[in-house]
Protein backbone atom coordinates (compact mmCIF):
# COMPACT_ATOMS: atom_id res chain seq x y z
CA UNK A 1 0.00 0.00 0.00
CA UNK A 2 2.74 2.49 0.96
CA UNK A 3 5.04 1.75 -2.05
CA UNK A 4 2.20 2.40 -4.51
CA UNK A 5 1.38 5.64 -2.72
CA UNK A 6 5.04 6.69 -2.71
CA UNK A 7 5.41 5.96 -6.43
CA UNK A 8 2.23 7.88 -7.24
CA UNK A 9 3.30 10.86 -5.11
CA UNK A 10 6.77 10.79 -6.68
CA UNK A 11 5.13 10.93 -10.12
CA UNK A 12 3.05 13.88 -8.89
CA UNK A 13 6.24 15.51 -7.58
CA UNK A 14 7.79 15.19 -11.04
CA UNK A 15 4.67 16.68 -12.65
CA UNK A 16 4.72 19.48 -10.09
CA UNK A 17 8.20 20.48 -11.18
CA UNK A 18 7.76 20.05 -14.92
CA UNK A 19 4.18 20.40 -16.16
CA UNK A 20 2.97 22.89 -13.55
CA UNK A 21 5.53 25.47 -14.64
CA UNK A 22 3.53 26.11 -17.80
CA UNK A 23 0.28 26.63 -15.84
CA UNK A 24 1.57 29.21 -13.37
CA UNK A 25 0.47 32.85 -13.67
CA UNK A 26 4.00 34.23 -13.19
CA UNK A 27 4.95 32.47 -16.43
CA UNK A 28 2.41 34.65 -18.22
CA UNK A 29 3.50 37.94 -16.60
CA UNK A 30 1.11 38.13 -13.64
CA UNK A 31 2.20 39.81 -10.37
CA UNK A 32 0.86 36.78 -8.49
CA UNK A 33 3.39 34.09 -7.73
CA UNK A 34 1.97 30.58 -7.38
CA UNK A 35 4.06 27.81 -5.86
CA UNK A 36 2.71 24.39 -6.90
CA UNK A 37 2.48 21.90 -4.04
CA UNK A 38 0.51 18.95 -5.39
CA UNK A 39 2.04 16.32 -3.11
CA UNK A 40 0.50 17.84 0.01
CA UNK A 41 -3.15 17.38 -1.09
CA UNK A 42 -2.26 13.75 -1.78
CA UNK A 43 -0.86 13.39 1.72
CA UNK A 44 -4.01 14.98 3.16
CA UNK A 45 -6.15 12.49 1.20
CA UNK A 46 -4.02 9.61 2.52
CA UNK A 47 -4.59 10.80 6.10
CA UNK A 48 -7.92 8.99 6.22
CA UNK A 49 -6.28 5.61 5.61
CA UNK A 50 -2.74 5.75 7.01
CA UNK A 51 -1.59 6.03 10.59
CA UNK A 52 0.11 9.18 11.85
CA UNK A 53 3.65 7.80 11.86
CA UNK A 54 3.55 6.55 8.26
CA UNK A 55 1.93 9.79 7.15
CA UNK A 56 4.51 11.96 8.94
CA UNK A 57 7.39 9.95 7.50
CA UNK A 58 5.88 10.18 4.01
CA UNK A 59 5.44 13.93 4.41
CA UNK A 60 8.93 14.45 5.80
CA UNK A 61 10.41 12.29 3.04
CA UNK A 62 8.75 14.24 0.26
CA UNK A 63 9.58 17.50 2.05
CA UNK A 64 13.23 16.44 2.17
CA UNK A 65 13.06 15.61 -1.53
CA UNK A 66 11.62 19.08 -2.12
CA UNK A 67 14.45 20.60 -0.06
CA UNK A 68 17.10 18.73 -2.02
CA UNK A 69 15.69 19.65 -5.43
CA UNK A 70 14.32 23.17 -4.87
CA UNK A 71 15.06 24.45 -1.39
CA UNK A 72 17.71 26.88 -0.22
CA UNK A 73 18.32 24.81 2.94
CA UNK A 74 17.82 21.20 3.96
CA UNK A 75 15.04 20.68 6.47
CA UNK A 76 12.61 23.58 6.01
CA UNK A 77 10.17 21.78 3.71
CA UNK A 78 10.85 18.44 5.41
CA UNK A 79 9.77 19.81 8.79
CA UNK A 80 6.81 21.77 7.42
CA UNK A 81 5.50 18.91 5.28
CA UNK A 82 5.88 16.43 8.14
CA UNK A 83 4.06 18.81 10.48
CA UNK A 84 1.32 19.38 7.89
CA UNK A 85 0.94 15.61 7.49
CA UNK A 86 0.58 15.24 11.26
CA UNK A 87 -2.00 18.05 11.29
CA UNK A 88 -3.98 16.40 8.49
CA UNK A 89 -3.86 13.06 10.34
CA UNK A 90 -5.29 14.73 13.44
CA UNK A 91 -8.01 16.42 11.37
CA UNK A 92 -8.87 13.14 9.61
CA UNK A 93 -9.44 11.47 12.99
CA UNK A 94 -11.88 14.17 14.09
CA UNK A 95 -14.00 14.70 10.97
CA UNK A 96 -15.93 12.24 8.81
CA UNK A 97 -14.46 11.34 5.39
CA UNK A 98 -16.71 13.59 3.31
CA UNK A 99 -15.38 14.97 0.02
CA UNK A 100 -15.93 18.67 0.63
CA UNK A 101 -14.59 18.38 4.17
CA UNK A 102 -11.43 16.72 2.87
CA UNK A 103 -11.05 19.58 0.38
CA UNK A 104 -11.50 22.14 3.14
CA UNK A 105 -8.94 20.29 5.25
CA UNK A 106 -6.52 20.24 2.31
CA UNK A 107 -6.93 24.00 1.77
CA UNK A 108 -6.44 24.67 5.49
CA UNK A 109 -3.36 22.44 5.68
CA UNK A 110 -1.94 24.09 2.56
CA UNK A 111 -2.49 27.53 4.13
CA UNK A 112 -0.75 26.48 7.36
CA UNK A 113 2.07 24.86 5.35
CA UNK A 114 2.70 28.03 3.34
CA UNK A 115 2.65 30.13 6.54
CA UNK A 116 5.17 27.79 8.19
CA UNK A 117 7.48 27.83 5.17
CA UNK A 118 7.26 31.63 4.98
CA UNK A 119 8.04 31.89 8.70
CA UNK A 120 11.12 29.68 8.39
CA UNK A 121 12.29 31.55 5.29
CA UNK A 122 12.01 34.88 7.12
CA UNK A 123 13.69 33.46 10.23
CA UNK A 124 16.69 32.19 8.29
CA UNK A 125 16.90 35.31 6.10
CA UNK A 126 16.10 33.65 2.78
CA UNK A 127 13.38 36.19 1.93
CA UNK A 128 12.77 39.88 2.57
CA UNK A 129 9.16 39.88 1.32
CA UNK A 130 6.74 41.56 3.73
CA UNK A 131 3.98 39.49 5.29
CA UNK A 132 1.21 41.40 3.51
CA UNK A 133 2.82 40.94 0.13
CA UNK A 134 3.54 37.28 0.81
CA UNK A 135 0.00 36.65 2.00
CA UNK A 136 -1.86 38.33 -0.85
CA UNK A 137 0.52 37.74 -3.77
CA UNK A 138 2.06 34.37 -2.89
CA UNK A 139 0.21 32.38 -0.21
CA UNK A 140 -3.46 32.95 -1.05
CA UNK A 141 -3.07 32.40 -4.83
CA UNK A 142 -0.95 29.31 -4.14
CA UNK A 143 -3.53 27.85 -1.75
CA UNK A 144 -6.32 28.45 -4.24
CA UNK A 145 -4.33 27.01 -7.16
CA UNK A 146 -3.10 23.98 -5.18
CA UNK A 147 -6.51 23.22 -3.68
CA UNK A 148 -8.14 23.21 -7.12
CA UNK A 149 -5.39 21.41 -9.01
CA UNK A 150 -4.72 19.05 -6.11
CA UNK A 151 -8.21 17.55 -6.40
CA UNK A 152 -7.21 15.00 -9.09
CA UNK A 153 -4.23 14.04 -6.93
CA UNK A 154 -6.48 13.39 -3.94
CA UNK A 155 -8.82 11.32 -6.13
CA UNK A 156 -5.83 9.29 -7.33
CA UNK A 157 -4.77 8.66 -3.75
CA UNK A 158 -8.36 7.67 -2.92
CA UNK A 159 -8.25 5.08 -5.70
CA UNK A 160 -4.92 3.74 -4.43
CA UNK A 161 -6.00 3.51 -0.80
CA UNK A 162 -9.62 2.33 -0.73
CA UNK A 163 -9.88 2.03 3.04
CA UNK A 164 -12.44 3.83 5.15
CA UNK A 165 -14.20 5.77 2.40
CA UNK A 166 -17.30 3.61 2.22
CA UNK A 167 -18.17 3.81 5.90
CA UNK A 168 -21.38 5.57 6.90
CA UNK A 169 -21.01 8.96 8.52
CA UNK A 170 -21.15 8.74 12.29
CA UNK A 171 -21.70 12.08 14.00
CA UNK A 172 -21.27 10.96 17.61
CA UNK A 173 -18.98 8.35 19.10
Amino acid sequence: MIPRLALFLFFVFLLEGSLAVWLLPQTWGSPFVVMPQWVLPGIVAAAEDLDERALMLTGAGFGLLHDIVYGPAIGIHAFCTGAAAWLSAKAAREFPPVGWLTGLTAASVLFVWFLMVYGWMVLFGFTAVSFDEALFFHIMPSVLFDAVTGYPVSKGVSMLLPGKRNLPIQLFR
